[in-house]
């Protein structure tokens, strides 16, 4: 039996793979390994299970688009990872059957020093092709921001799909730009969850995502 301390600030109850469970005693987390034969049986122990298997997945598919990286260098409590600052924001989006359920609470980066612009907006534009405009404002002179910080605009499926895709925008949009335009290809088309942020010059540093709403 081992006492865990709190690791992602989320309390924690339920089996966790196949080996271990997790359960509060006299108000500390315990985990335990699971006995042969063992199966979790609770409503709550199984859908913490789901829960916590779905964004551990979705975590996977961060790091398959190299967004891991800003996770492991932002800024974080003592003897925590990017994992467990990952898992620490991005649960409360997933539901009881471990898919996305809130894409409004999905952060695909924790910033670390950029900072999101004001006023953020997305407009479809009139025509045929599915063209799309994030707007911005420059009202507030945020520290550690620079007008050549570049826009990334990245899309999901949501619900039981934890792919995250990003889109080719129209030039090399900065900050100081204030807009930016982007057509979402057909082969994007179940992509609808739209997210921004911003990279520094160089990418040494990035913002924290933000959710624009969906493409439709």
């Amino acid at each position: 039996m081992a006492i865990i301390k709190d690791s992602i600030g989320i309390k924690i109850h339920g089996q966790i793979g196949k080996q271990f469970t997790v359960y509060e005693r006299l108000g500390k987390t315990v985990m335990r390994s699971v006995p042969e034969g063992f199966r979790p049986t609770g409503e709550g122990q199984l859908a913490q299970q789901k829960r916590m298997k779905g964004c551990n997945t979705f975590y996977k598919a961060v790091r398959h688009v190299g967004l891991a990286r800003w996770w492991n260098e932002a800024e974080k409590r003592a003897g925590w990872t990017g994992h467990n600052l990952f898992m620490h924001r991005n649960l409360p989006a997933f539901s009881e059957r471990g898919w996305i359920e809130a894409p409004e609470k999905i952060r695909l980066t924790e910033g670390d020093g950029v900072r999101l612009p004001d006023g953020v907006r997305l407009e479809r534009t009139e025509g045929e092709a599915e063209s799309w405009v994030v707007s911005w404002t420059e009202a507030t002179r945020y520290p550690a921001v620079e007008p050549d910080d570049r826009a990334v605009v990245a899309v999901m499926r949501g619900g039981k799909y934890f792919d995250v895709k990003f889109v080719e925008i129209m030039g090399d949009t900065r900050r100081r730009d204030c807009r930016l335009e982007f057509v979402k290809p057909e082969k994007l088309k179940e992509h609808v969850y739209c997210y921004l942020y911003f990279e520094s010059e160089g990418g040494k540093s990035v913002s924290s995502s933000v959710y624009l709403g969906i493409l439709s």
